[in-house]
């Protein structure tokens, strides 16, 4: 599901640059059947990997392709620093992971995004819980609550 909604932002995006492009960019694009591209898209191509990156995360802690390479990437970065020299197995004596700063950092990033996805989650629920009411007469929206004699 991830790496679906993550092809239709991509797509969701190309069509919003073209649209700048047809706004703000009348002069280049001329019409929609014209090789022509736009301003607006041509920076589309410059960005990495000539496109936007979609992070998308589910409900389970599921994440697209991209977005655990982001995290491999930036866990890489931290653990290339002076911060990622003091996690070092050759100073800190840990025995859950062996080898290198990298792997230790990279768990803890992977626990920590997981952790913001299940707390997201359940914020969301707790926010919804007023709709939900004891009996079809109060879930069917009457306007106020009745309170029934015990």
């Amino acid at each position: 599901m991830t790496k679906r909604r993550a092809h239709e932002i991509s797509l969701e995006h190309t069509q919003k640059f073209k649209k700048l492009d047809a706004v703000f960019a009348p002069e280049v694009v001329v019409g929609e059947n014209n090789a022509t591209t736009g301003p607006f898209a041509a920076a589309q191509n410059r960005f990495y990997r000539g496109q936007i990156i979609p992070i998308i995360a589910g409900a389970f802690d599921d994440t697209n392709k991209d977005f655990g390479k982001i995290i491999a990437m930036l866990a890489r970065e931290a653990s290339s620093g002076d911060n990622g020299m003091t996690i070092s197995p050759l100073v800190v004596n840990t025995q859950d992971r062996k080898g290198v700063a990298f792997p230790m950092i990279l768990q803890y990033f992977k626990r920590a995004i997981g952790v913001a996805i299940v707390r997201g989650n359940a914020k969301h629920k707790l926010m919804r819980l007023h709709y939900v009411r004891a009996t079809a007469y109060e879930a069917g929206g009457s306007g106020h609550m009745q309170r029934s004699s015990w």
